[in-house]
């Protein structure tokens, strides 16, 4: 007597798949709306990225002026950076393309842009007169814990003044 394996439920298997497939395309939807989408956390997500970005354009920039001097290769990469910056946080950003024009972003950020570069100077000087000879990892640390207050401001700044509330 010869045996047949039992058929394949093959509805259980199309079931199974579809239901894949809809929770994958679920997961698509909520993490596309989350990088593409107008709330403060999707700003913010962006508004990293671009920071990350041009802080790397301002290091290759800075690297390659190296013949030129620091003072001028740390100018010309804080312009050309801060200058992108603004634009990418205009177009990409804050979607503010179509309510705020090129000139007016670009002089509000960079006013911004020029507060955080004196108050890291500052910060940089006040250290250097309490603690005379620091390290310069110590320096760093505080530029980068400076900046990074800084930056969480800017983006406030940015997102309700400079570009508005995405609409």
């Amino acid at each position: 007597m010869t045996t047949h394996p039992a058929p394949l439920d093959t509805t259980a298997l199309v079931r199974s798949g579809a239901e894949l497939a809809e929770g994958a395309h679920a997961h698509w939807c909520r993490g596309r709306d989350l990088l593409l989408g107008d709330s403060s956390t999707s700003q913010f997500i962006r508004y990293a990225f671009v920071g990350g970005v041009t802080s790397a354009l301002y290091a290759l920039v800075f690297v390659l002026l190296d013949a030129v001097g620091d003072v001028g290769a740390n100018a010309a990469g804080m312009i050309l950076s801060t200058v992108v910056a603004n634009e990418m946080h205009r177009r990409l950003t804050f979607h503010a393309a179509g309510r705020k024009a090129w000139l007016p972003a670009q002089t509000e950020s960079g006013g911004l842009a020029a507060v955080a570069l004196v108050a890291t100077t500052l910060a940089l000087a006040a250290a250097n007169s309490v603690v005379p000879g620091a390290p310069w990892s110590f320096e760093v640390g505080l530029v980068l814990v400076v900046t990074g207050l800084i930056g969480i401001v800017k983006f406030f700044a940015l997102r309700g003044l400079v570009f508005g509330s995405a609409r």
